[in-house]
């Protein structure tokens, strides 16, 4: 069951009958910077490496 913000997400966009990128774009400019400063963060000090696999 997803939490109440994504789930509306997906309804606005059926109901309204937007195109899909406006339920991509809203998705990867919040997914982004997470993943930013995750990245960041995790680099920060000596022998920590953060994505290990890519």
């Amino acid at each position: 069951m997803p939490h109440p913000p994504a789930g509306s997400n997906l309804l606005i966009v059926m109901l309204s009958g937007v195109k899909w990128h406006f339920l991509v774009t809203p998705i990867l400019v919040g997914a982004l910077p997470l993943v930013l400063v995750a990245m960041i963060d995790n680099n920060i000090g000596r022998g920590r490496y953060y994505p290990c696999y890519w």
